[in-house]
């Protein structure tokens, strides 16, 4: 499986430090699931949402993943091979 430098906790720590809460949406609250590749060169490729929060939730979770730092590529027979990695992210009024 692909890492995120510093791990799962350091991989949520960046994504709730730079994702926005849209504007006019103060009272809604969730998680938006999607899936995402970490392709062989460690960076992130096609995203997909599988659970839709609403529009503008959704579109600022993609923004935010497609803005991650290189991830640790997963390997399988000592490759670096493309993996498709899942992961929920909350949305929760501060």
């Amino acid at each position: 499986m692909p890492r995120f430098p510093g791990g799962e906790a350091a991989l949520m720590k960046y994504i709730q430090e730079n994702l926005k809460y849209p504007q006019g949406q103060e009272n809604v609250e969730g998680k938006v699931l999607l899936e995402f590749v970490v392709k062989k060169n460690g960076k992130v490729g096609s995203v997909k949402v599988l659970s839709v929060l609403g529009k503008d939730f959704d579109q600022e979770v993609i923004r935010v993943v497609k803005s991650l730092p290189k991830f640790k590529p997963g390997r399988q027979n000592g490759k670096a091979v493309d993996v498709w990695y899942t992961l929920h992210v909350p949305y929760k009024q501060k």
